[in-house]
């Protein structure tokens, strides 16, 4: 099983179809909707911290990390 995973902040609740929006905006490497945030930021260094970037691993490790691509 593989999935995308999306993660932004916002200052308020948004609907279903606008977080959609945001998402595939960022999909395609537009964050013009989105504004950095220290917490997001905490988050992602941490999870690599945990899951090393792919070009971060030894050829063995490879293999077990659950990246199929790089963040």
């Amino acid at each position: 099983m593989s999935f995308d995973l999306g993660v932004w902040a916002v200052p308020q609740p948004i609907s279903d179809a606008q977080a959609m929006r945001i998402y595939e905006e960022l999909c395609e490497e537009n964050a013009a909707s989105v504004r950095d945030d220290p917490g997001v930021q905490r988050f992602a260094q941490t999870l690599l911290e945990q899951f090393p970037a792919l070009e971060d691993l030894a050829d063995e490790q490879i293999e077990a990390s659950p990246w199929s691509v790089s963040p």
